[in-house]
């Protein structure tokens, strides 16, 4: 049995069980701890079936926009070098010609939902390659149970936690696959595929965040949460 794990901001996560990194650590190892409480973040469903511009906007119903400006500003003023927004200009103005469907028309859509500029959507879409500290383990217990477990280690844990959510991607009235991110985050670092896998997302400390966004933009390569979000939707 496949179980899956959603991750929570400064938090380990374990199927439905969520709690500080210790506790989960003697479930996974020994069985002898104890989980309280119940940290899962909000679920919402975003329809393949809607055109990637309106996939966002009714969860964006559920934020408080002011705060989210706010939050999004934390992270810009502490993370991204001023010359970045003004780079980011010419990708604003033609998004298609350098982002690939479904994401660019996701990023306009949130950006309109959110009540944010288009250049910071796009910019905290690439926050992970700038600030990433993340780590996922897999464990077994002794009936071969698995156990896939992940913490994300992100600054601003008490923000970003109030952004969390788990995402059902549906299509044809079906869950395609589900995944756990960010409020205006359109891509995923935790998901899985019903019935196939699960799979995580991490930092490896290889080469300048700069040059994954060149990749991104001028070579258009796909960054690796978009990369996991198809890998979960194929049929393998």
């Amino acid at each position: 049995v496949l179980l899956s794990a959603a991750a929570a901001v400064g938090q380990w996560s374990v199927c439905t069980w969520r709690c500080k990194m210790c506790p989960v650590l003697l479930v996974l190892l020994g069985f002898s701890g104890i989980c309280t409480g119940d940290f899962s973040p909000p679920q919402f469903n975003i329809s393949l079936d809607l055109p990637p511009e309106e996939r966002w906007l009714s969860i964006a119903d559920h934020y408080d926009k002011d705060y989210l400006k706010k939050y999004a500003e934390a992270i810009i003023e502490k993370f991204i070098p001023k010359w970045v927004h003004k780079a980011i200009s010419p990708v604003v103005e033609s998004l298609e010609n350098y982002m690939p469907q479904p994401y660019a028309g996701e990023m306009r859509g949130a950006s309109k939902g959110f009540g944010c500029s288009l250049a910071d959507v796009i910019v905290l879409n690439l926050a992970y390659e700038i600030t990433a500290f993340c780590t996922s383990i897999v464990a077994q217990d002794i009936n071969g149970n698995l156990y896939h477990a992940r913490n994300m280690d992100y600054p601003f844990p008490a923000i970003l936690r109030n952004m969390t959510m788990d995402i059902l991607y549906v299509r044809n009235g079906q869950v395609a696959y589900r995944g756990t991110t960010f409020a205006g985050y359109v891509g995923i670092w935790t998901g899985q595929s019903p019935g196939k896998f699960t799979i995580s997302g991490d930092e490896r400390s290889q080469g300048f965040w700069w040059e994954n966004a060149v990749a991104a933009f001028l070579m258009k390569n796909t960054p690796a949460s978009w990369l996991m979000r198809n890998v979960s939707v194929s049929d393998l």
